[in-house]
């Protein structure tokens, strides 16, 4: 990886374990540009593991080891993740949980080559997820905890879209207008 380029990172604590299994997101950033971005490692805990905020606090500083991170970012709905967090030293900051932002924000990244995944075991879970995700599928039955961490992570960059045109840009800015206000609020 450049060394001019930063990092920023997503965790979704998950209800540990049952449906929804915890995950993280590394993304690397060309800081010079911010119109290029890669994720480079991602997991995605077992839906049959019972895991605890401890447990996926250990996980994410193993898999960030030495980076120096930008920013990180965390499902505030666990509100015992970011006290177990903080006790430790660690800055996470809110994500950003709009669904359609994130959707809209990755697609437009996909689409205009802003954002690729390194296509490595460690990311096959998120692959995986993308692939397979229906659009209309209701996300109480959906596969895509790889996904709200990639979300979190890439939501909170400030790409730069100048070289955009048309409308995805336009819908992008839309979308960041109709925040929900307690994310506001938590910032």
């Amino acid at each position: 990886m450049p060394s001019d380029w930063v990092w920023y990172s997503g965790v979704d604590v998950g209800s540990g374990g049952s449906n929804h299994p915890a995950s993280i997101c590394f993304v690397a950033v060309n800081v010079k540009t911010y119109q290029e971005a890669r994720v480079v490692e991602s997991w995605r805990g077992s839906p049959l593991e019972v895991t605890t905020t401890q447990d996926i606090l250990k996980k994410y500083l193993q898999m960030r080891g030495s980076r120096k991170m930008h920013g990180e970012f965390y499902d505030w709905a666990s509100k015992d993740f970011h006290i177990t967090a903080a006790r430790a030293g660690v800055a996470f900051q809110p994500a950003e949980k709009s669904q359609a932002l994130g959707k809209q924000l990755l697609n437009t990244l996909f689409s205009n080559q802003m954002l690729s995944i390194d296509d490595t075991e460690l990311n096959q879970d998120l692959i995986t997820e993308l692939q397979n995700l229906k659009h209309d599928t209701a996300k109480r039955f959906a596969v895509d905890d790889a996904i709200d961490a990639a979300r979190y992570a890439v939501t909170k960059i400030p790409f730069d879209f100048s070289h955009i045109t048309g409308d995805q840009e336009k819908e992008i800015e839309q979308e960041k207008k109709h925040v929900e206000p307690r994310v506001q609020a938590m910032q």
